[in-house]
């Protein structure tokens, strides 16, 4: 009998032992749950992503209800329920997207098809041309990548030559700009990609490395550094016509930056390297506006709306000018749209841009909208509490558009 009760001793000394190792990791620093719903912070400070739902949406159960696929006539709507990394409006309302896994879809009055399902492997970058019939893919080896077209309208692909480097399309044709190397020499080169057996052009002999490209104007190309904390980068403005090289910027710590048309959004980081300072330029390097808030420039977007206004006329003008001739005088009404961060001193603590870009963090975004002329911020509301952290934003049709890195599908927000 005694023997037995030594073994029921022992049994029960091993089970308190187990739940007791069990309870210890449960308990362990840095492995208790943490509540990640809506403005939910991490020990840092910095807003996180919420978990997913059974769904895998990445959003909240009560928050998937309320999204609506169909985006037109909503104030605030998911496009669809897909993964998006690049897209393009056309004027009918419906979307053209390309997935992170290189498949294309188009979502229009709710429903999605597909353009193509072909999976491309490591894809690093996908653009559309000026009129969104065209899509630019980079994939592969970040040293040696690949580049492809696809066509929209007979959705097929095409392969371009080897070794092209950041290329970017033209603002007005199916040209691209590109880095490249011949006989061993750096080299700007120029393709018509609407042409099956083009040949490169070359527009200038250069040696630089790790730099975007930047197609902006018809003969203006922007070569900028890609933004680090640790390391100095510069803006310059090349001329195509006159091959020309005009520094824009210079040696700034942490320099990120985007460029439209004929304005310039820089950010560049502090001496302490956390943070930074967020500047509105032109496309000469002049100085407009010091943003009185921060984000960083892949979170906002410029638009410009032209507005048809009356002529004045004189006693002397001539008779035979006709209604429609005394109205044809347009002005551009531009306007700098971001996604600025609830928490600004979160980005204080970051080193920028390089966290972000890393997903070190996630933010929790408003918009507002930046008149370009005199500076003045309004906000633009979404309606609705959903956790958004806006990259990748574009405006068609009077509708803000973006990317939500938080789930990665494509969002829109009505700015009438």
């Amino acid at each position: 009998m005694r023997r037995y009760l030594y073994l029921f001793a022992i049994v029960l000394v091993v089970v308190i032992v187990v739940l007791a190792g069990v309870l210890i990791a449960r308990r362990a620093p840095g492995t208790e749950p943490v509540d990640t719903g809506g403005g939910a912070m991490t020990p840092g400070g910095l807003p996180v992503a919420p978990p997913s739902n059974a769904n895998g949406d990445g959003l909240n159960d009560a928050d998937a209800g309320d999204t609506i696929q169909n985006y037109e006539g909503q104030k605030f709507s998911v496009v669809a329920e897909n993964k998006a990394m690049d897209f393009f409006v056309n004027s009918d309302s419906s979307v053209v997207f390309i997935q992170p896994d290189g498949q294309i879809m188009k979502a229009q009055n709710g429903e999605v098809s597909s353009l193509s399902s072909s999976i491309v492997a490591n894809l690093i970058t996908a653009n559309f041309s000026y009129d969104g019939k065209k899509i630019l893919a980079v994939f592969g080896d970040r040293r040696s990548p690949e580049t492809s077209i696809f066509d929209v309208t007979s959705k097929t692909w095409r392969p371009l030559p080897a070794n092209i480097q950041s290329p970017s399309w033209s603002p007005i044709n199916y040209q691209i700009a590109y880095l490249g190397e011949r006989n061993g020499s750096g080299m700007i080169f120029t393709l018509d990609t609407s042409k099956t057996n083009a040949t490169p052009q070359e527009l200038l002999k250069i040696n630089i490395q790790d730099v975007r490209l930047r197609w902006i104007g018809q003969n203006q190309i922007i070569l900028s550094d890609r933004g680090s904390a640790f390391a100095r980068g510069s803006v310059w403005s090349l001329h195509i016509k006159n091959k020309t090289l005009t520094p824009l910027l210079i040696d700034n710590s942490g320099l990120d930056s985007i460029w439209e048309s004929e304005y310039g959004l820089a950010f560049s980081a502090n001496q302490n390297l956390r943070g930074g300072s967020l500047n509105l330029m032109d496309t000469a390097g002049n100085l407009l506006h010091e943003m009185s808030f921060l984000t960083l420039p892949v979170k906002c977007v410029f638009d410009a709306e032209t507005v048809i206004t009356p002529i004045k006329t004189t006693a002397s003008t001539s008779t035979k000018k006709t209604a429609s001739q005394a109205t044809s005088t347009t002005a551009i009404n531009k306007t700098l749209y971001c996604a600025v961060p609830k928490n600004a001193e979160s980005l204080q603590e970051a080193a920028l841009p390089d966290s972000y870009f890393r997903k070190e963090f996630f933010t929790e975004d408003e918009f507002y909208g930046v008149n370009i002329s005199d500076g003045k911020i309004e906000a633009v509301p979404k309606e609705k509490n959903l956790p958004i952290d806006a990259v990748n934003l574009k405006v068609f049709n009077k509708t803000l558009f973006f990317v939500n890195r938080i789930d990665n599908k494509l969002y829109s927000i009505s700015l009438r």
